[in-house]
């Protein structure tokens, strides 16, 4: 009979004890334990768009900056807002404005079009001060922010990423587009 800690003979190990076999067990254990949790916490960072999915709000930001540093744009059904700030809430445009039909239509397909599974975020968005872009959708599961580098989509997520770069750039501009009307009184943003 074999008491515990004491030394037991194993093909090819001398001093093996059924501590070190138990603690062994134990950190597979553990392993095991921790691949399940980070998949886990994985699966909890995506997100499956549906024919449901609306996206709500867009925009890009920069960390290490002065002066025009943030721009939001909010999408409310039809209705869109840019707004471009400082981090100190400074206003520089706050522009409004209207989805055409093709525009709605285009911005429905592009995130109609994203890939089953969205991460919350890709690449490393603002680092060394590259700045950072995002967009919220709104769907089935609720509201769901993914984050990628700025003018750096990942390919999954170009279609959108232009869709959505246009009709704030056509807002900053007071331009027209097939996207987009701009609202009465808006005024132009320069750089």
């Amino acid at each position: 009979m074999l008491s515990r800690g004491r030394s037991v003979m194993a093909p090819g190990r001398a001093g093996f004890t059924l501590r070190d076999r138990s603690a062994r067990r134990l950190r597979q254990a553990g392993v095991v334990v921790g691949m399940i949790a980070a998949l886990a916490c994985f699966h909890g960072n995506t997100t499956e768009p549906t024919s449901l999915t609306t996206v709500t709000e867009a925009g890009w930001s920069f960390g290490f900056c002065l002066g025009p540093c943030q721009g939001t744009l909010m999408v409310d059904g039809e209705a869109v807002r840019y707004t471009i700030s400082s981090r100190e809430g400074e206003v520089f445009a706050d522009n409004e404005g209207t989805l055409t039909s093709t525009g709605a239509g285009r911005l429905a397909t592009a995130v109609a079009g994203l890939p089953g599974r969205l991460a919350a975020r890709y690449g490393c968005p603002d680092c060394a001060d590259g700045g950072a872009a995002f967009f919220e959708l709104q769907g089935e599961a609720g509201p769901r922010r993914v984050e990628y580098e700025y003018r750096g989509a990942p390919a999954a997520l170009v279609a959108l990423d232009s869709e959505l770069n246009g009709i704030m750039e056509a807002l900053a501009a007071c331009r027209p587009t097939n996207a987009v009307t701009p609202a009465a009184g808006c005024i132009v943003f320069e750089r």
